[in-house]
């Protein structure tokens, strides 16, 4: 049976939702699974990274996630490939600095073999723009 896109898109906003779990409760194995070996991840500042680094920085206790609130979310479905973005509030402590901000969030996720996997992350910070 072949699956529509209907159900892929529904797939992919539970995974999201495992994502967003996973993350709170700092489930780095959950995590693990859910990128791919070679997922990019774009940062608010400026920084590019892979899995490696980002799996590290979760085991570290440096990073604590209080709440994630995704809304906006739209899905783009490409065959093997899903466009998932939102418009994100995150509370977060880094190194033991508290921070609260609305980011805008891609995940770019492509079915490879069995499962579907994050293979592109990016972080953009909501500012508002200033008058010049």
């Amino acid at each position: 049976m072949r699956t529509t896109k209907s159900q892929i898109e529904d797939l992919i906003v539970d995974l999201n939702d495992q994502w967003n779990r996973a993350s709170l409760k700092m489930d780095t194995k959950k995590l693990a699974l859910l990128y791919s070996d070679d997922c990019i991840f774009h940062f608010p500042n400026g920084t590019i990274e892979d899995k490696e680094w980002v799996m590290n920085l979760l085991s570290s206790g440096d990073v604590s996630f209080e709440s994630i609130e995704n809304q906006d979310v739209r899905l783009r479905v490409y065959g093997a490939t899903v466009l998932w973005t939102s418009k994100t509030a995150l509370a977060e402590t880094y190194k033991g600095q508290h921070s609260r901000g609305e980011y805008l969030w891609l995940r770019l996720w492509r079915h490879t073999g069995r499962q579907w996997r994050i293979v592109a992350f990016q972080s953009t910070p909501c500012t508002p723009l200033k008058a010049s």
